[in-house]
């Protein structure tokens, strides 16, 4: 009985599959804005729903607990987990953005950085903003440019033929 051959779309297992096709640099920049503000917005709510587990208790009145999220001064080490869980999100926006358009990876990522800031900066309420905001708005586009960074090593990666292995023996 001979073996079942691959299906003729596929190309046989000795053969490398074909590079894949790039998007579109609209499709990489919305892929990554969506990615970039759903992830923050999503992360942000978690965060929120632990410090309120941690920090709430049952026995608190509802006045006590409006006082304390009013007067909520996060601490500097808070800020800078919540500033470093932000900003993978933002490197993985990145990553993707140019994943999905194989070419002029860094000028697609700063484009995703930009928009993403502007639309984030809208849904704010576009009021002045302040220091830590200013400090989260160059950490997003530092972060979304170094994900642009390592999408398109990685495209380069799996462009360049591969290499022989050193050590194969001749037949």
């Amino acid at each position: 009985m001979a073996p079942p051959s691959p299906p003729p779309d596929e190309p046989p297992p000795d053969r490398p599959r074909p590079p894949e096709l790039p998007g579109t640099p609209l499709r990489a920049v919305l892929t990554g804005m969506s990615i970039d503000i759903c992830g923050s917005t999503l992360l942000g709510y978690v965060i929120a729903a632990v410090y309120k587990a941690v920090v709430l208790t049952p026995d608190m009145t509802d006045e006590q607990v409006a006082t304390l999220l009013e007067n909520f001064s996060p601490s500097l080490g808070f800020v800078f987990v919540v500033l470093g869980l932000q900003s993978l999100v933002s490197v993985l926006a990145g990553y993707a953005a140019a994943r999905i358009v194989h070419r002029d990876e860094i000028r697609i990522g700063a484009i995703t950085g930009v928009a993403s800031v502007l639309v984030g900066l809208a849904l704010d309420g576009g009021g002045t903003p302040g220091d830590l905001s200013l400090l989260y708005i160059l950490c997003d586009l530092a972060c979304v440019l170094l994900g642009a960074k390592y999408g398109a090593e990685h495209n380069r990666r799996l462009e360049a033929p591969a290499r022989e292995p050193a050590d194969a023996s001749t037949p």
